[in-house]
């Protein structure tokens, strides 16, 4: 099945925004290419499609009003809509499918990573108007001067201070940077963690220390604004970080620092009202701190984990001309063993096992 064109779905959506960029942006594509303009109207226009700033925390049920099919093997249906739609829109004009979908790098890490609290926090910064008219648009604030978007070696910093973190630091190339609402900030709470120190920051427009920076001039995409972002002592609450994580990640990493005789402490967040509902209908205490040894009670615990992209922990795969090397890393509790294993994948004999296998 092509999961594309078999879908009848996906040919309405290609249909319709294939018409909405024919009639609609090739018009004025030139115009904005040449004034390195935001189309504003055009994308006012876009949300009677469905094309909304919020679209990706609102996710598939908002636009087609059916919830995402079950299954871990299907691909999710907003990813497709996605691909469909950016298909259709950049036939009329990349820059401005850019500026149509712009905000969706950062609501990416909102739907994904945030909880209820900061997904409403979220749309109601992108409701409205701006004091010029324009709908209001996100952006995310990774990319740096220095180290471009590789997360892992991001110099702007974000210091605990009390019940707020204060961000300092200088991003480039931010897709809505100047115009932005609503940003998420990537910064560094923890050096000596590397990049698991890294954590996300929904910043409102506004907030003391965000400081717009300047409009850069480009070759293409020029109907998409891109913009430096300066943070100078930026204060955020701590309700505004991304990431605080889920119970099956707080598990896992329990379990990996029992292998190795660390520590963890951490606490139950509910993602909304329902989540804090069925707490206290089974009575558990979401003020309660729980240790490692509460959250992986076993005496002989085994960790396993492998590198997918190269990181401080493990390096990432390696493709070569007739397969791949990974490394893996498997630790035991109970003997304090720990092993860092190199494997080296051949295709042409996984492909003769998958042939017999099927």
């Amino acid at each position: 099945m092509d999961i594309f064109h078999d879908n009848a779905m996906l040919a309405g959506v290609r249909q319709m925004l294939g018409a909405f960029a024919k009639q609609y942006i090739r018009p004025v594509a030139m115009k904005h290419d040449r004034e390195e303009s935001m189309p504003w109207a055009l994308m006012k226009q876009a949300q009677m499609f469905g094309m909304t700033q919020t679209a990706v925390v609102d996710g598939r049920k908002a636009l087609t009003g059916k919830d995402d099919e079950e299954g871990a093997n299907k691909p999710k249906s907003q990813s497709r809509l996605g691909v469909v739609g950016s298909e259709e829109l950049a036939y009329g004009c990349a820059g401005v499918c850019l500026a149509i979908g712009g905000s969706g790098l950062a609501a990416s890490p909102v739907a994904r990573m945030g909880t209820e609290e900061q997904k409403q926090e979220f749309r109601r910064l992108l409701k409205g108007d701006d004091e010029h008219g324009h709908i209001k648009v996100a952006a995310m604030a990774l990319s740096e001067p220095s180290t471009g978007s590789d997360i892992s070696g991001l110099s702007t910093t974000a210091r605990p201070d009390g019940d707020y973190f204060v961000i300092n630091g200088h991003k480039q190339w931010i897709t809505n940077g100047q115009s932005a609402a609503a940003y998420v900030v990537w910064a560094q709470t923890d050096p000596a963690a590397g990049r698991a120190g890294v954590r996300g920051f929904l910043v409102a427009r506004g907030t003391p220390g965000l400081i717009p920076g300047r409009k850069e001039h480009k070759l293409g995409i020029r109907a998409s604004e891109t913009a430096q972002v300066h943070f100078e002592d930026c204060r955020v609450h701590k309700d505004m970080m991304l990431g605080i994580g889920g119970s099956p990640e707080g598990v896992v990493a329990a379990a990996a620092l029992k292998c190795i005789e660390g520590d963890f402490q951490g606490r139950l967040w509910p993602r909304n009202d329902d989540d804090r509902r069925m707490a206290a209908e089974r009575g558990i205490d979401l003020t309660k701190v729980l240790t490692r040894d509460e959250l992986v009670t076993g005496d002989d615990v085994f960790f396993a984990a492998t590198g997918v992209t190269g990181g401080d922990l493990l390096e990432g795969v390696e493709y070569t001309a007739g397969g791949a090397v990974s490394e893996s890393l498997v630790m035991r509790s109970r003997s304090g063993t720990v092993r860092r294993i190199k494997t080296e994948h051949h295709w042409r004999k996984l492909q003769g096992m998958n042939a017999t296998v099927n």
